[in-house]
């Protein structure tokens, strides 16, 4: 092996062994801040009511729901009607990816059942996933800023960090579409490139398909209420006067991971932007902290009971496929 190669290996294995690295400094992060915030006594147990705990719990399950579906309309416009098994389980199994793989995970999963069990194309579905990620930003920052308008009409303060951090995410996918980042002088290799690739040949997509644009921005939309949901009966538990307006604007806010998943499920990291997005929101960072913990183990609760039964009958009916296409069977 020339030294060439040997140093390739070494970066690459330093490459997949980065994102376990740092959920570790994430854990020893979260548990000082948690010591050094007192938080567990801030948030009176006793008063977290069982019933905003199932609120919680399916609050979470709803939001799978809607990423499942978010599948299931990508792929229908190609004739593919996934049942609610699958697109289900794929939004569940695709969460257990992420935690086991941080990068990428989740889209591998889902693009592979895809290939495997109907045929669909990687690169379309790679194409589709990436442009949602526009769809997201955009629908996340227009919603933000449709609330701190309410909030300026009702005569309430408004956080002009939280107006800018909105604006952003609002024009972010509008400046994909229209700049030529293709051509920065950057690797053909490089992961930034390969996404705006693939975010721009999804948008293609959309651009010819209007019906296939609106039902995905709905979904979207629906699916920021259900972590909206989520937040705010975790928030409740924490603190009280919470409006279903300021937990759906630190929802929108926590969409920023959605580009900085560095850690397993975006773990630590999530909880960081929870706790800014909370402060930009009028609350304190431990409040946004402890909801975004919360909501973590309602979804995590969801991702390890059901999804390896999930992930077990989906894996048995991709393979079966496979099996029946293979020229063995015939």
């Amino acid at each position: 092996m020339s030294e060439e190669t040997h140093s390739r290996s070494t970066s690459r294995l330093l490459r997949r062994l980065l994102p376990y690295g740092l959920t570790i400094v994430a854990i020893v992060g979260m548990v000082w801040y948690v010591r050094r915030t007192d938080l567990f006594k801030a948030v009176d147990l006793a008063a977290l009511r069982w019933d905003w705990i199932v609120f919680i719990i399916l609050a979470e399950a709803a939001a799978f729901a809607f990423r499942g579906l978010l599948v299931a309309v990508f792929v229908a416009d190609d004739g593919i009607h996934l049942t609610p098994v699958e697109w289900f389980g794929l939004a569940v199994g695709s969460n257990v990816s992420n935690i086991v793989i941080p990068i990428s995970g989740g889209i591998v999963a889902r693009a592979g059942y895809l290939k495997a069990r109907y045929g669909y194309p990687l690169s379309k579905f790679s194409a589709l996933a990436a442009a949602s990620y526009l769809i997201i930003f955009f629908v996340s920052g227009c919603t933000g800023l449709s609330i701190l308008a309410l909030y300026r009409l009702h005569g309430l303060p408004i956080n002009m960090t939280a107006v800018l951090i909105l604006i952003a995410m609002a024009s972010f996918p509008i400046l994909v579409l229209i700049l030529p980042i293709e051509k920065l002088p950057l690797k053909p290799s490089n992961r930034l490139l390969r996404w705006v690739a693939a975010a721009l040949d999804g948008w293609r997509i959309f651009r010819t398909n209007l019906s296939l644009l609106f039902q995905a921005a709905v979904i979207v939309f629906l699916l920021e209420c259900s972590e909206a949901t989520a937040i705010y009966f975790s928030l409740k538990g924490i603190t009280s006067n919470v409006p279903f307006t300021s937990a759906l604007l630190i929802g929108v806010l926590i969409n920023l991971t959605n580009f900085v998943r560095i850690t397993p499920g975006a773990l630590g990291v999530r909880e960081a932007v929870a706790g800014l997005a909370a402060q930009l929101a009028g609350y304190s960072v431990a409040d946004g902290f402890g909801a975004a913990l919360l909501s973590r183990g309602a979804k995590w609760l969801i991702s390890f009971t059901l999804g390896p039964v999930l992930l077990f009958i989906l894996t048995r009916r991709a393979q079966n496929r496979i099996e029946a296409s293979s020229p063995q069977s015939s």
